[in-house]
């Protein structure tokens, strides 16, 4: 039987902030300076292609400031980036709890989808947003997006039927 390998990303993302949080004073001494700084850095990284360490980063400051849904959300970003694609639809779930029918949110749900090959998940999200949207007062270009995608999607259901 084969035992199940840890995801190389979260071990050494795990080992990497554990040796960064001994290099720290004290986690209780982290100002909310210090957890911008450890986020930014990790921006910063993402920004340069290099997401396994954005990915060590971002996570030290979700872990520190989990109410901060700005970390919570790169997170997820960089879980897409990874293929890990379930993690990041969990993530973007909990944060569009938060913050209902943000287009970001939204998108970042479509895309897990999508990487997962959930195709009608992905357009039943877009008819979501695209009704509310109707009814709200959305930017007109995340609107025109999310129709297109779902435009994209028809047609590429509609492809498959044939």
């Amino acid at each position: 039987m084969n035992t199940p390998q840890p995801n190389r990303l979260v071990a050494q993302a795990s080992a990497s902030a554990l040796g960064q949080l001994r290099q720290l004073p004290s986690t209780t001494e982290l100002t909310d300076d210090d957890v911008e700084s450890i986020y930014a850095d990790g921006y910063a990284l993402a920004e340069a292609g290099r997401h396994e360490e954005a990915f060590e980063r971002v996570t030290l400051a979700a872990a520190f400031r989990p109410q901060n849904l700005r970390y919570l959300r790169g997170r997820a970003v960089l879980l897409s980036k990874a293929g890990r694609f379930s993690e990041a639809m969990t993530v973007y779930r909990a944060l569009d709890a938060f913050e209902p029918c943000r287009p970001d949110n939204l998108f970042g749900m479509v895309e897990a989808a999508l990487g997962m090959n959930l195709r009608k998940l992905a357009a039943n999200l877009l008819q979501q947003y695209v009704a509310w949207a109707e009814r709200a007062t959305p930017k007109a270009a995340e609107l025109a997006k999310a129709r297109a995608l779902l435009e994209m999607l028809s047609k590429g259901a509609d492809d498959a039927s044939r």
